[in-house]
């Protein structure tokens, strides 16, 4: 179509809508051809309007300032929306540029931006003055503007990124709001590679410097988010200098205008950078140093995290509430994912500090807003943490740690004084009659749960006041009577595990609010607590009925953290330590008839976890097929507050049409006013939304553009997030395949949260329970019994020997 003259008269009313364009005050009516070229459409505005400025320099924004792009323009012109000649990225770039370069040539004695009050300063004679209000505009500008790729361009060639950390530094540095605004254009700038270029570790300094500092929740946003961006990002910047120009092999590129995927993308990429400045190494060293200045008891790293974490009180501001544990989240997952040797000093010191405390106090506060998908990556990590402790063997004559604790359950339990000996924790129910022992020694008794076993039963004897009564009370009985008080232990630290998928952490996500998991040792504690007060003693067992028993206490277990989320500590107390023996036997009897009983094997339940993990995959690769395939879904309104919208949606295209690119980084979109016979190819959908820059899914926003529940949001709806106020694109989905399909997919790809649907849940299921039946058809189809535990013999005292054939 060739371009037509704004004021053009259209041959029907249909042709093209009236826009009103604006200019410096000005409005003329327009009616402007969609398939006309930007930059022609600019100039004739700049023609009509008589601009002075050359209309190279201009372009087109709508109401909220959104630059107004050749893919946007149509949909902008076919709902009449209000449009306004402005200074384009460029000029706005070279604007920022000057001011900043005439504030720097100050001296720095000399620097002070005014603030508002100060109105008896007069601006006309005191240079400085104009100087610091012209700063302070410009970075408002920059914070603005950072997420429009042809003002970062021109602002990174002309230097800016090094002109803007310098006013961050020595006398005069930037104070209040334009030092907030200037972290935001850093923050912006570092979703592009080039953009990493010029910062030096004196400047991760400086910004951890001011995270411990500073009290105002604008400056401590972008701080936060910034020190996340190093720990958890690591891009190539071989062969980068201050121009802004990268080399691969002979030719020469201009990576500014590429954007940075982030951390959780960039799992390929090793911790720390080309050169070490960045990654949790990097970052942890100086962490140290940024709490050396500040006042309190403990280390200076104590200090320092001691910091972002009293930040998790207040929920007065939820976006930093979010950004400080997202913080932590990010410490904690980078340095697990690349095998940081400070990972155990990291958890060691968060669990010193109560971090799981302050997570706790959270969850009642922070349903259904920015902080939970925080909460549940945290849950996330905690779980890989119990997966750490639990395979982390017992080694007494190493770890000074584990030596303390053996000897503080020795002394509890009033199993002697002198040295601890094999007979004393036989005493105790941690090792069986007529064991010798081995080469692990102590360890050995810890086998199957290792360090977080340890730990379990210390809490355990710690907190239970009468924990040496309970072993003496034990002793005191028939020998084919006695409870082991460390078997029952060990038997209610895999329970727990087997419930929470201990063993698939990173595969399996939370998806809900877990407050017990937190506090696993304490919820351990109440197992045991009704394993020997309520089980064992109301059932009157003997030695030979543990594992009935075992399986009787699984039964109810689950049970009562079947529905976790609605759950408290006084409820699980009394569904636990009140229930009826009768009643619990009765619902396990009822799980029995409905299962076989081999499906509680040990060996099988190993297998069943493998089969789960591996069904969680295929159900991950099917998810993300869905999304590479495209899928139609009805255009949506925004309902819920505290949201602002990107796009609206146009009632004459209802329907929107979304695909996957071919690298998973991108999701194409556009809308369609019919459902079209073959789905529209990835090239023809404009419109675009980065992978790397959704923060999160929320469900359950929106209504159907035509919908007659306006106002009511659609249980099929929902948003892709870009922080805690931005939804990047609102969808209300055909049908729940459909809902679980594309938002699951997007955790997937995201690599946090994992797929949290029902429908999701119940494929992972049911794809479990066929394989695991595949698995055993060959062991039931040949009558083998499947042993509780398999045991070996001594190893050969000498290799003197062969198999016989």
């Amino acid at each position: 179509m060739q371009p037509r003259d704004a004021h053009a008269t259209p041959k029907s009313s249909k042709a093209i809508p009236t826009n009103t364009v604006t200019y410096k005050g000005r409005k003329i009516p327009a009616r402007i051809d969609p398939a006309a070229r930007l930059a022609y459409i600019v100039e004739i505005m700049a023609q009509s309007f008589e601009a002075s400025e050359h209309h190279i320099t201009l372009c087109l924004r709508d109401e909220a300032d959104h630059l107004v792009t050749q893919p946007k323009l149509a949909s902008k012109v076919a709902k009449g929306e209000m449009l306004k000649l402005a200074p384009s990225p460029t000029t706005e770039a070279l604007a920022v540029i000057t001011s900043l370069k005439a504030y720097l040539a100050q001296p720095q004695t000399h620097r002070r931006i005014p603030s508002v009050d100060q109105s008896s300063i007069n601006l006309s004679t005191d240079g400085h003055a104009r100087d610091g209000i012209s700063l302070k505009l410009a970075l408002f500008n920059l914070q603005k503007y950072i997420k429009e790729e042809d003002f970062v361009v021109d602002f990174m060639l002309k230097g800016g990124v090094k002109m803007l950390l310098r006013l961050m530094e020595g006398e005069g540095a930037l104070t209040g709001n334009s030092l907030a605004y200037a972290l935001q254009g850093i923050r912006g700038l570092l979703e592009f590679e080039a953009g990493w270029a010029d910062i030096e570790p004196q400047q991760i300094d400086r910004i951890l410097s001011i995270l411990c500092s500073t009290a105002q929740p604008n400056v401590l946003r972008p701080a936060t988010a910034i020190i996340r961006k190093f720990v958890i990002s690591a891009p190539h910047l071989q062969g980068q200098g201050s121009s802004g120009t990268a080399q691969h092999g002979d030719a020469y590129t201009t990576p500014v205008a590429t954007r940075k995927s982030k951390g959780k993308e960039r799992a390929d990429v090793p911790s720390g950078g080309a050169d070490g400045r960045f990654g949790f190494d990097a970052v942890w060293a100086r962490m140290g140093r940024a709490g050396a200045d500040l006042e309190g008891d403990g280390s200076d790293m104590e200090k320092f995290w001691r910091v972002v974490l009293k930040r998790l009180e207040g929920t007065g501001d939820l976006e930093l509430v979010a950004l400080s544990l997202g913080l932590i989240n990010a410490c904690l997952r980078t340095a697990d994912q690349h095998n940081s040797a400070h990972y155990p000093a990291l958890i060691a010191l968060l669990e010193n500090l109560s971090v799981r405390k302050y997570v706790s106090r959270l969850m009642s506060t922070s349903s259904a807003n920015a902080v939970e998908p925080q909460i549940l990556n945290f849950q996330s990590r905690w779980t890989s943490i119990l997966h750490r402790k639990r395979l982390t063997p017992v080694r007494a004559h190493r770890d000074p740690n584990h030596q303390k604790i053996l000897a503080d359950i020795w002394a509890l339990g009033g199993l002697g004084r002198g040295a601890r000996h094999l007979r004393g924790w036989q005493t105790l129910g941690l090792a069986e009659e007529g064991h010798e022992g081995d080469a692990e020694g102590e360890g050995g008794l810890f086998r199957d749960v290792g360090e977080l076993g340890l730990e379990c039963l210390h809490w355990y004897a710690t907190h239970e006041g009468n924990f040496g009564n309970i072993v003496n009370e034990q002793q005191a009985r028939q020998a084919n009577r006695r409870c082991p008080v460390g078997r029952a232990s060990t038997e209610c630290v895999k329970i727990l595990c087997e419930h929470y998928k201990i063993s698939q952490a990173g595969h399996v996500h939370p998806a809900h609010l877990q407050l017990f998991l937190l506090s696993f040792p304490r919820l351990h504690h109440i197992a045991m607590s009704f394993f020997l007060r309520r089980m064992w003693h109301e059932s009157e067992s003997r030695s030979s009925d543990f594992s009935r028993l075992a399986n009787l206490v699984r039964s109810q277990l689950f049970f009562s953290l079947a529905n976790e989320s609605q759950a408290t500590w006084l409820s699980l107390e009394q569904d636990l330590l009140e229930s009826d023996y009768s009643v619990i036997r009765e619902r396990q009897m009822e799980m029995l008839e409905k299962e076989d009983g081999m499906m509680g094997k040990e060996g099988v339940r190993g297998l069943r976890e493998t089969m789960g993990r591996e069904a969680y995959e295929v159900v991950s690769d099917q998810r993300i097929g869905c999304m590479l395939q495209g899928a139609w879904f009805n255009a949506a309104t925004l309902v819920l507050g505290g949201i602002q919208a990107t796009v609206k949606p146009n009632a004459t295209r209802p329907l929107r049409f979304v695909r996957l690119s071919p690298n998973r980084k991108t999701l194409a979109w556009a809308d369609f006013a019919t459902r079209t016979a073959v789905a529209p190819p990835y090239d023809t959908l404009r419109e675009r939304v980065e992978i790397s820059n959704i923060t999160s899914v929320l469900p359950s926003t929106s209504t159907a553009v035509n919908s007659r529940s306006q106002g009511t949001a659609s249980k099929m709806s929902f948003s892709f997030l870009s922080g805690p106020e931005m939804s990047l694109l609102d969808l209300d989905a055909v049908h729940s395949a459909q809902f679980s399909e594309w938002v699951d997919g997007v955790r997937v790809l995201r690599g946090e949260g994992g797929m949290r649907s029902l429908e999701s849940s119940v494929y992972v299921k049911v794809l479990t329970e066929i394989a695991l039946k595949v698995r055993l058809l060959d062991i039931t189809g040949d009558g083998v019994e499947l042993p509780d535990k398999v045991t070996w013999g001594q190893a050969p005292k000498s290799v003197d020997f062969w198999y016989a054939k």
